[in-house]
């Protein structure tokens, strides 16, 4: 009897034995490392900048000076020897010509699904500055001259709506700008062919006008994009540009008007943007 439990408790303790060797040659389960959490790139945050570029602009209409009154009478044209008159108004016009403009930019920026929203200020560097001769002095030595200045500044506060494409942002642009715009009129010459009359008169005035224009953004970076830019200056506005007379000229103050008819501009820029662009 007793023979028959040993063996019994050695058949149970072989199994028992067996059955944790077993277990422990079993093959353990391998644990694999979670994916990183996927970043969708945004263009929502505040940045900085700097560009470059040039500015152009079509003509500055004006018109030979008329006196204001005095020894002559009001609305007689300062070059009347010359063929200005009430019929052809005394009117010409001359090319602004062109300017290198350069400056920075600070703006913010929010999106939504694929819409992005924001607001911009640039300011920095322009200057556009032509003359042009008075065809009515042709025949009086061609000594009246006209300057118009636009600048050496400008500023512009805009907004932009544009949709992105990941790292791509086509936007359009719209706002209001400020620059200076001064005008002269000059006669100095009373000699040889020049006529009797003299004249200075000037006029300047820091501007308001509207913008409008558009462009595209390329983030290279996470916090790095550049952007290429075209923004219409409407500083289509009339000045008025005054003075005495002198010379045979003398007791009466002669006036024109110069109109500009606006302002192109195109630019390159660099935006640094303040966190990143990934959450």
């Amino acid at each position: 009897m007793n023979k028959r439990v040993l063996a019994a408790v050695a058949s149970a303790t072989l199994l028992a034995t067996g059955s944790a060797f077993a277990a422990d040659m079993a093959p353990r389960p391998v644990y694999k490392a979670a994916p990183p959490p996927i970043t969708v790139f945004s263009w929502t945050g505040c940045y900085i900048g700097a560009y470059g570029g040039g500015a152009w602009g079509g003509s500055v209409d004006t018109n030979d000076p008329r006196s204001q009154g005095g020894t002559f009478a009001a609305g007689t044209f300062y070059n009347v020897a010359g063929g200005a008159n009430a019929a052809n108004g005394g009117a010409y016009s001359y090319d602004l010509g062109s300017s290198a403009i350069a400056g920075g930019t600070l703006g913010c920026n929010w999106q939504s699904s694929n819409w992005v929203f924001g607001i911009e200020g640039e300011g920095g560097y322009l200057r556009l500055r032509d003359t042009g001769i008075d065809p009515f002095s042709a025949t009086l030595g061609s000594d009246t001259r006209s300057e118009t200045r636009v600048g050496d500044w400008y500023g512009v506060v805009a907004g932009r709506l544009g949709i992105a494409f990941d790292r791509t942002l086509i936007y359009a642009k719209g706002g209001v700008g400020f620059t200076e715009v001064k005008g002269t009129i000059t006669d100095v010459c009373t000699v040889g062919a020049c006529g009797g009359g003299t004249l200075l008169a000037t006029g300047s005035d820091t501007r308001a006008f509207w913008v409008a224009g558009g462009g595209i953004e390329w983030a290279f970076a996470d916090s790095w994009s550049v952007k290429a830019e075209y923004l219409f200056l409407g500083l289509n506005n009339d000045l008025s540009v005054c003075g005495p007379g002198g010379g045979t000229a003398t007791g009466s103050t002669f006036c024109a008007t110069h109109s500009i008819d606006g302002i192109h501009t195109a630019k390159i820029g660099l935006n640094y943007r303040f966190g990143g662009g990934r959450y």
